[in-house]
């Protein structure tokens, strides 16, 4: 994982960044307690009409259907002047109860969206056990599509673009695994160029005692 006050690499178990002196129990001091959450959705910000909650947990359960394996998670939040939207998203990583025990650390396949109206910012976090796969470069284009529908004011086409870019990025993902574990497909498992042909005999040339 990476700080997300300094962006340097960070170890999960560390509760300080040696790199900034970043830690989660000082944001906690500066936001005090988190407000009641919800998943898949939570409109802390009151902005959304009904209308707009059933377009957002439509693109929700879009996502859910295609990759079931991962947990989406959207929070709309007015977050308090002068804290990173980068931060306040980490805070409600941590912080908000979305994710039980059981889905901490390596085990955690959350992806939490925070979309703040307000300062038309927004902030994306993939959950532990997804990090080796969702990269900075995977959220970037999903994050910046979904600013543009914030500058245009409109907060539920945000979500709704950031889920779908997303789930476009991850079927890239997923074809690409094999690749990145050093499978490759279109090589044989038995190259018989080399010289060294290995052949399974037939019965009629095996030695039978």
């Amino acid at each position: 994982m990476r700080c997300p006050s300094c962006r340097h690499p960070a170890a999960e178990h560390l509760a300080v960044c040696g790199h900034c002196g970043f830690c989660l129990e000082a944001v906690d001091r500066a936001l005090g307690a988190p407000p009641a959450m919800t998943a898949p959705l939570t409109d802390a910000a009151a902005i959304l009409t009904r209308r707009e909650k059933t377009a957002v947990l439509g693109a929700l359960n879009a996502f859910s259907s295609r990759h079931p394996q991962i947990v989406p998670v959207c929070v709309l939040a007015n977050v308090p002047p002068g804290v990173p939207v980068e931060i306040c998203t980490f805070w409600i990583h941590n912080r908000a109860g979305f994710f039980s025990l059981s889905e901490s650390g390596g085990r955690n396949h959350g992806l939490l969206l925070v979309l703040d109206p307000q300062a038309n910012s927004a902030a994306a976090m993939p959950g532990y056990g997804l990090e080796p796969f969702i990269g900075e470069d995977d959220l970037a284009p999903a994050l910046a599509a979904a600013r543009l529908s914030l500058d245009s004011g409109d907060p539920a086409r945000a979500a709704g673009v950031f889920f779908r870019e997303m789930s476009a990025r991850l079927l890239i993902i997923s074809e690409n695994l094999p690749q990145a574990f050093g499978y490759d497909e279109t090589r044989p498992w038995l190259d018989s160029e080399g010289g060294d042909d290995w052949t399974i005999p037939s019965h009629e040339a095996a030695d039978v005692y």
